[in-house]
């Protein structure tokens, strides 16, 4: 079986007198359609079934597709021959489909081979199920697509991680770099990624070894690591420190790695102990 390839395919430039014209054959087929005078076609030959056809249109990634073979009753005899049917286009707005989402890094995450101009791109896996998840989620293509890419992403990132001991995941809002930590989270407590996300967030929450934090502009260095509480004493105030979120959870990694070099018995002793004083 072949790989899976993603593909941004442009309905046309603005200075094309056909963009709006296309773009409505394209709808009107669930196909995407070029004119066989168009020069620069870039990496169309290599569009196989079951591929991933993103169109590009005003600047926007505005809908997805999973390409597959049918035939299409289209006027072959005016040029517009080029034509790759996909099951259905999923769209960003079904009520405008005009509208889309940034392509923000997609000349830097376009394959060599054809130039940055051509009307068909290929680009890489991880920018193409980035760009489909923040143009829809709620389809049945995209559970397929999740089954198939979250994992092997997850293992990239662990393998990185456990070289560099961290990561940033960046991108635009809405590309799912929440939903791809909590999948990096799972696989490495649980050894495993969830399909079902209602479970995965259960299992994540009961595990004590996760932790999700939002920073925002007020959030110190009190909050994420180490602050100072006063609390009243009878001749006035106390104060005293409480460990954070970073804080707490360098002390379970302290204690752990402390009861792993214990023999059992010595073990047994010291969680019963550790229990007691919880």
């Amino acid at each position: 079986m072949n790989k899976q390839q993603y593909f941004v395919c442009s309905v046309g430039s603005n200075h094309e007198e056909y963009r709006e014209e296309n773009l409505d054959r394209i709808i009107q087929h669930r196909a995407f359609v070029f004119h066989e005078d168009t020069t620069q076609r870039g990496h169309y030959k290599k569009i196989q079934d079951g591929d991933i056809l993103i169109l590009k249109y005003n600047y926007q990634f505005i809908a997805y597709g999973e390409k597959y073979s049918r035939e299409v009753n289209i006027h072959k005899n005016d040029g517009w021959n080029q034509i790759f049917p996909v099951m259905e286009w999923i769209f960003h707005d079904d009520a405008s489909p005009r509208k889309g989402v940034s392509h923000k890094g997609l000349q830097e995450n376009t394959l060599q081979g054809a130039g940055q101009m051509g009307t068909v791109k290929g680009i890489k896996p991880d920018f193409g199920f980035q760009s489909i998840t923040a143009i829809h989620t709620q389809n049945k293509l995209f559970e397929k697509m999740k089954d198939q890419h979250q994992s092997p992403i997850a293992s990239k990132y662990i393998s990185l991680l456990k070289r560099k001991k961290q990561i940033i995941l960046q991108g635009p809002p809405g590309t799912g770099k929440t939903y791809s930590a909590k999948d990096i989270a799972e696989k490495m407590i649980f050894g495993e990624v969830s399909k079902d996300k209602k479970e995965q967030k259960k299992r994540l929450e009961t595990s004590e070894q996760f932790e999700l934090t939002q920073f925002h502009p007020s959030y110190s260095y009190e909050d994420f690591v180490r602050g100072i509480e006063a609390s009243s004493v009878k001749d006035g105030i106390q104060y005293n420190t409480k460990n954070r979120i970073l804080a707490e959870f360098a002390d379970k990694a302290v204690k752990n790695i402390q009861l792993a070099t214990l023999e059992e018995q010595e073990f047994s002793k010291e969680q019963h102990i550790y229990e007691l004083l919880l």
